[in-house]
């Protein structure tokens, strides 16, 4: 189960501005990644396939106009 989420202020912005359209799983998502959990446990967590996690941190990744999930923790 997620835990209370305490959003990183990048986060914060979005949820507060939803001027990039990021969808609640893919703030779930980030979010989690953020957090230091890995592609596998972040599916689990949010019962999603892997492949789709994939497809979700990619569209996320898009939407925020970073290159990479690397980009998106900082």
């Amino acid at each position: 189960m997620i835990p209370h989420m305490t959003p990183v202020p990048a986060l914060r912005w979005i949820k507060s501005n939803n001027r990039l359209g990021l969808s609640l799983i893919e703030q779930q998502a980030v979010y989690l990644m953020t957090e230091g959990w890995n592609e596998l446990e972040i599916a689990r967590e949010l019962d999603l396939e892997e492949s789709t996690l994939k497809k979700t941190l990619v569209g996320s990744c898009n939407k925020i106009s970073v290159c990479n999930s690397v980009e998106l923790l900082f």
